[in-house]
């Protein structure tokens, strides 16, 4: 792809989150990834398009209002990364949600082939009150010397 390939890979990436998650059309899956395309940071490793809907669904049944805004993006041949922001309802607590992630994609014969997200796992359960402040400190207190 070369570096003429840039511009279409940060199409293609902007692409799936506006499809895939603002929109939640899965046929954009059918689309956009490939066969046997990997995502890795969802939990345990998701390999095919079934593999991902069963993730997508697992989202979209625990939130509603859900909005990805890709921040920032580079790219070279056919690899792009960025950074985005995930917002959204937790539907059984109500509470809302917004953190941060980091992506990096590998595009192959024009789909999606391999992602790997870095989410912010910890911003994530503070917001929804599932972390214990106390025992979070409990990290960065130094021991008694």
């Amino acid at each position: 792809m070369g570096i003429s390939g840039e511009p279409e890979v940060k199409g293609m990436i902007r692409e799936w989150f506006e499809r895939v998650w603002n929109q939640l059309d899965l046929t954009a899956v059918d689309e956009l990834m490939h066969a046997q395309g990997e995502i890795l940071g969802l939990g345990n490793t998701v390999v095919g398009r079934s593999g991902f809907k069963e993730v997508h669904h697992s989202f979209t049944a625990s939130f509603d209002q859900i909005h990805v805004e890709v921040v920032d993006l580079v790219a070279e041949g056919n690899e792009v990364a960025g950074h985005s922001r995930f917002a959204a309802r937790h539907r059984q607590s109500g509470r809302e949600v917004d953190f941060m992630f980091s992506f990096h994609g590998l595009y192959e014969d024009g789909f999606l082939r391999k992602v790997r997200n870095v989410l912010d796992y910890t911003s994530l359960m503070a917001q929804l009150n599932l972390l214990e402040p106390e025992r979070m400190q409990m990290i960065f207190d130094a021991p008694d010397r």
